[in-house]
């Protein structure tokens, strides 16, 4: 195969090839035990010349089931793309239209359905089933379609073909397929079934074939309901999740006609479980009372159901008319749900609330009765550890565990469903206040929640929030000025004495997170940058000690007339006065730094100022707070990992944001 590689060019090497190497002798070579030799005997099969004989195609028939057998990830690509080159060899000679229709239905009823969807392993699925049958779609549409040299009647058999695959394709048996692989217990399967099948569901719609009864047919229709909305509201994610999917497909499988009323229906069912949830949470913590006896194990549970809003939304804004219903309603519902969640598990201090300010109080008002903070963090941990001493005291774990690990899926799911609403269009869908007050939420859930995949969630909620103000919404000024906004907010909470406090999470992961977040949002819209030298000029102040400190150490250092680059670029901001000096302060922002230093997106925006994070991480070595010093020594060692790794790139000039040492 090697040498064919490097002799294709010569007509004679080719003809003795295929008079030499036999059908058998490929036979053996496409079921060898060896997957290095399989590979080349596909090789040579798919790339021949000649035009495809009936022998060579029961040849593919017969190895196909066997061969495509392997633990090897790269071989099922290299499968995957013979049998692409075989299908276009088998097109490119014409003749031979009843064969590919053949082979094709071959391939997708006996070794897609038969073999490797549903009796198939994981790994079969994954990477041999999803790419094969993506090809075989992809293939049909594209493909079959009539080429600018064809004579009328070849064009009328591959019109043929197609059309007979493309029903073959969006059938009951298909659907079922996939409707089954949505119940994986993997991610992975789940998410790349419900690829295909919304691909299939929207090339019908878009070419008027009707889609098969399973979901068309009224009864059927509801069964799918009921099973969704079941599967929603479990507190296991992976069930939840294949309820979300399947009440998404019902969605964009409705007529254009129909998905106005799927969608109030899908809202009145959430907006019902969320008031189901928070009733009682209510009656659980002794707020309220209640005729039926409530414990957690019987908690509703919300986030399946808001996962499929925010997937359908998602839908509606890409592919189809979204309809009338209410944006306002739908973003009260997912504010409401944040808001009920974080009352659970935030890390929130009563009183925080501006009382001077009635509408924010109103939007927070469910957070007082519920603010009981149950300790999620270490609630999994202490149930896995410590034997339960009687029934009394299992049935309060359980309970104490699905209200935990309810609201925390519930503030996933909401965070990512008010990003959905924000940016559901290129106009802004909702008042600037409002779009301020969702902000300055995701703010709060940033710094007060105590588990990183709440915070990660809130965190890419912000982030997409505030490209969109800096990109789609960029002609509103005040919603461009938003993201700015927020970023004082977070550096507010991070240097006033009134505010600033340890961190929830390690090496001040929120307030990092929450900075990125906004930073980001400018990193590639082609505009100069505001926040990114705002928000870092200030940090590296932070990270600084007090004034007399910082002027003493210089002085000492002969470096008198030295001047940050912070301090120019900004004249105002000086030096800490030693009353106003907070150590926190200074913890943070050398935290803040270093997560800035690492991150990607921000290499080209920190290069100006990696010298001032060296010198500020060396001041830092000598201070008495141990705190101070590992949190100095964690920015040098960032910035020493980013400049040398720079400097490589800069030697090959492979990267326009290196830094050299010269530079540096």
């Amino acid at each position: 195969c090697a040498t064919r590689k490097k002799l294709d060019k010569f007509e004679f090497f080719e003809r003795s090839l295929s008079k030499y190497l036999s059908t058998s002798a490929l036979h053996s070579a496409l079921l060898h035990s060896d997957v290095a030799i399989r590979v080349a005997g596909f090789s040579i099969l798919t790339e021949r010349r000649q035009k495809v004989t009936c022998s060579e195609i029961d040849l593919m028939r017969q190895v196909l089931p066997y061969a495509l057998k392997s633990d090897s990830p790269g071989y099922a690509v290299e499968v995957v793309e013979s049998i692409n080159s075989f299908l276009k060899r088998m097109l490119s000679h014409g003749g031979l239209q009843e064969k590919v229709r053949e082979f094709l239905l071959f391939l997708l009823n006996d070794v897609c359905l038969q073999q490797l969807s549903y009796p198939g392993t994981v790994l079969e699925k994954e990477i041999i089933f999803f790419p094969l049958f993506d090809l075989l779609f992809e293939f049909t549409v594209s493909k079959l379609r009539k080429p600018s040299k064809i004579s009328d009647d070849e064009d009328l058999s591959r019109a043929t073909t197609r059309q007979l695959i493309v029903k073959s394709l969006v059938s009951d048996a298909v659907f079922l397929t996939f409707l089954s692989l949505i119940h994986s217990m993997w991610d992975n399967t789940r998410t790349d079934a419900y690829k295909l099948l919304r691909k299939l569901i929207h090339y019908a719609v878009k070419e008027n074939i009707h889609l098969p009864g399973v979901v068309q047919h009224e009864k059927s229709r509801e069964s799918l309901w009921n099973r969704g909305y079941y599967l929603a509201g479990s507190p296991r994610e992976r069930e939840s999740d294949t309820g979300a999917i399947m009440l998404s497909i019902l969605y964009i499988s409705s007529p254009l006609e129909d998905r106005h009323r799927f969608m109030e229906r899908l809202v009145e069912a959430v907006d019902q479980r969320v008031g189901d949830m928070e009733e009682s949470l209510l009656f659980i913590i002794g707020k309220r009372e209640s005729t039926d006896f409530i414990d957690g194990r019987s908690l509703p549970l919300a986030h399946g159901l808001l996962q499929s809003l925010r997937m359908c939304i998602d839908e509606a804004k890409t592919i189809f008319p979204v309809g009338e219903f209410s944006i306002n309603a739908i973003t009260g519902l997912c504010r409401r749900s944040l808001e009920i969640s974080l009352s659970v598990v935030s890390d929130v201090d009563k009183g925080e609330l501006d009382e001077d300010n009635p509408e924010e109080t109103a939007d927070h008002k469910v957070s007082a009765p519920l603010n009981v903070n149950t300790g999620a963090l270490g609630a999994n941990g202490a149930f896995a550890t410590i034997n339960a001493k009687d029934e009394e005291e299992e049935i309060q774990r359980s309970s104490m565990q699905r209200v935990v690990m309810g609201c925390w899926l519930l503030t996933k799911e909401s965070c990512a469903a008010l990003a959905a609403v924000i940016c559901f269009s290129s106009n802004p869908p909702l008042p600037t206040l409002t779009i301020s007050r969702i902000g300055h939420l995701l703010v709060s859930s940033i710094i007060s929640l105590k588990h990183q995949g709440g915070i990660f969630a809130a965190h890419r909620a912000l982030q997409k929030i505030s490209i969109a103000c800096q990109t789609e919404f960029a002609h509103e000024p005040t919603l461009s000025g938003l993201p700015l906004a927020w970023s004082n907010e977070l550096l507010e909470q991070i240097s006033s004495p009134d505010f600033v406090r340890d961190s929830i999470l390690r090496r001040s992961s929120g307030y990092a997170l929450g900075l990125l977040a906004t930073m980001r949002s400018e990193t590639s819209n082609g505009i100069p940058s505001t926040i990114c030298p705002m928000v870092l000029s200030k940090l590296l102040r932070l990270s600084l000690p007090p004034a007399s400190i910082v002027e003493a150490k210089l002085k000492r250092l002969g470096l008198s007339s030295f001047q940050f680059t912070f301090s120019r670029e900004f004249p105002e901001l000086s030096y800490v006065v030693d009353e106003d000096y907070q150590w926190k302060s200074r913890v943070h922002a050398l935290n803040i730094l270093r997560f800035a230093i690492l991150d990607a997106p921000l290499a080209k925006e920190l290069r100006w100022y990696i010298s001032d994070c060296i010198i500020s991480a060396f001041i830092g070595y000598d201070d008495a707070s141990w705190a101070v010093r590992n949190s100095s020594t964690m920015v040098y060692s960032s910035t020493m990992l980013r400049v040398i790794d720079a400097d490589k790139n800069a030697a090959r000039g492979a990267s326009k944001t290196a830094i050299t040492a010269q530079e540096l």
